[in-house]
């Protein structure tokens, strides 16, 4: 059985990455995978992903991508849609899967959002739909009857060469989109540093930040290696997808405060001492306190990096298993 697997653009971003992995995954299972962006069919191990350039280029291209990506896929029987805009035929003919990884239609501004509705809506009309994780499908289907168990993840090997030193007290990241709430994470952070504490933070926003403190244009193996030097990790987004941020954070030995996305809820299931969660709406002073509580206490000697490990390596076998077996009954229908 041949499966076609969309990651528009070979673009590095996170959806791709859990798209990517899960592609390796069902190759390693026996299954013939490519993976398709536009006119492109590749192997997933020939898949290389690149940070795109931002700018109306970028997006003209995007829109292309996606097109050719969603036409190709009503030839194939068994195509994974892994975004909602490479399913955008959706209504001519139902894909035979779709891969869900965030509330999609929340990207769009207010002012065109009614065009992103349709095309969320025509996505969600897939045959057979893959949640990354139970919190989201709940999100976005209260009464969908399934058995996702675990989550999904990217996973990663720490180089043993990696400085370790715990120097940076406190590690955040400038995100884009309202919903990643990037105003009150530079106001935490900023708050934070005028506390004495080491402060580091990663702008993968537009905007410019020209505090000494601040981290531009950092790929993901030097955040891992960030991470790796970091006691405290925050994210104060309104919501995500998943959030593999928190999940890196967790095996590099971190303490994180975060909001209640699926991530950071994951991680209070299985290891509740790893972290603090705080609502969106708590007050900017409120959430210092616990990260100044949380560094007061801080004990690297006590964190077992390799058992944080083994508990997420846990969970994302639960997930892939449970994609196995969706597409497997998608397949056989």
């Amino acid at each position: 059985m041949t499966i076609y697997i969309a990651i528009p653009r070979f673009a590095l971003s996170g959806g791709n990455l859990v798209s990517l992995e899960l592609a390796k995954y069902l190759e390693s299972q026996g299954y013939l995978v490519y993976c398709i962006s536009g006119f492109r069919s590749v192997k997933p191990s020939s898949v290389i992903l690149r940070k795109p350039r931002r700018g109306k280029i970028n997006s003209f291209a995007n829109i292309y991508d996606y097109l050719i990506t969603s036409f190709r896929a009503l030839f194939y029987k068994s195509c994974i849609a892994s975004h909602h805009l490479t399913s955008v035929f959706n209504f001519i003919e139902k894909g035979k899967f779709s891969l869900v990884q965030d509330v999609e239609v929340d990207f769009y501004p207010a002012r065109i959002k009614f065009i992103g509705k349709l095309f969320w809506k025509n996505y969600l009309l897939s045959k057979n739909l893959i949640f990354t994780n139970q919190i989201l499908c709940s999100r976005i289907i209260p009464e969908h009857n399934t058995d996702i168990e675990g989550l999904s993840f990217v996973p990663f090997t720490m180089d043993s060469n990696h400085d370790t030193s715990k120097t940076i007290d406190v590690l955040g990241i400038i995100r884009d989109g309202q919903y990643k709430d990037p105003q009150k994470t530079l106001e935490v952070m900023n708050l934070i540093e005028r506390k004495g504490w080491n402060v580091k933070v990663i702008n993968a926003s537009r905007q410019q930040i020209t505090n000494n403190n601040t981290i531009n244009n950092c790929n993901r193996e030097q955040f891992l290696k960030l991470l790796n030097r970091t006691k405290v990790f925050i994210c104060l987004s309104k919501w995500e997808g998943l959030g593999l941020p928190n999940l890196e954070a967790f095996v590099a030995g971190c303490e994180i405060v975060s909001t209640p996305i699926p991530s950071a809820v994951t991680l209070k299931a299985v290891m509740s001492e790893s972290i603090v969660i705080v609502n969106d709406a708590n007050s900017n002073e409120s959430i210092v306190d616990v990260v100044t509580m949380l560094l007061s206490g801080y004990a690297n000697n006590s964190i077992n990096t390799t058992e944080r490990m083994r508990l997420l390596h846990e969970q994302y076998s639960k997930w892939l298993n449970y994609a196995e077996r969706a597409i497997n009954k998608g397949i056989s229908k």
